[in-house]
């Protein structure tokens, strides 16, 4: 007993240890209009599917991040485009572009509204304008793609996360969400940011 009694007081010790350097940097990301979690498991996504013709129905992918004090998230896209909305317009929004960085601020309550869309126009092009091409018969850096986020905090602690999406045979979309090491292959990364598009033109929420 004395020995269990004294690894319980390390685990504690430790935790209590590790809790400020962890404690406001979990950030999550679910999916826009059914608030379903994307997780490193990932999951199938109801949100939108593209046929073999190149007909996209509904949206693939678009995700809003939860999670406290984020100071700012640069996005980078590697192989698709991605756009920024801020229902808010309260920021500087981005459209069909792969590499922006975005203002969030302490304001968590606001993080729903900021919402990333995954466009991918270069699976549509390759569909639309090639009528023997089919899903199953794209090249696989085609069909799948990441995004890549480098998160900051109001403490200047910073993590980094990334939403690997995958298109499934059947044209729907496979999405997960984790934690991402960048590598020297990454040079996707590099490529300097897009400017602001301005304010976003009304569109229609059609989730509501």
């Amino acid at each position: 007993m004395g020995a269990v009694a004294a690894c319980l007081a390390i685990v504690i010790a430790v935790g209590g240890i590790l809790a400020p350097f962890s404690g406001g940097m979990i950030v999550s990301a679910y999916a826009y209009g059914t608030n379903e979690e994307i997780t490193a498991a990932g999951a199938v996504m109801n949100s939108g599917t593209i046929s073999d013709s190149g007909e996209m129905k509904g949206q693939p992918l678009m995700f809003y991040l939860s999670g406290k004090d984020i100071a700012t998230v640069r996005f980078s896209c590697k192989n698709q485009q991605i756009n920024f909305w801020d229902w808010t317009e309260k920021r500087d929004e981005y459209g069909n572009a792969q590499n922006f960085t975005v203002a969030y601020g302490e304001d968590e309550s606001e993080y729903y509204y900021l919402t990333i869309s995954w466009v991918p126009n270069a699976i549509i092009r390759e569909l639309t304008d090639n009528e023997d091409s089919t899903i199953a018969a794209l090249p696989e850096e085609m069909r799948n793609d990441i995004i890549v986020m480098e998160i900051t905090f109001e403490n200047g602690k910073t993590t980094t996360k990334a939403i690997t999406i995958s298109l499934l045979d059947d044209g729907r979309f496979f999405a997960s969400f984790d934690d991402y090491q960048i590598s020297e292959e990454d040079t996707f990364i590099n490529r300097p940011d897009s400017e602001a598009i301005g304010a976003a033109p009304v569109i229609e929420d059609n989730y509501k």
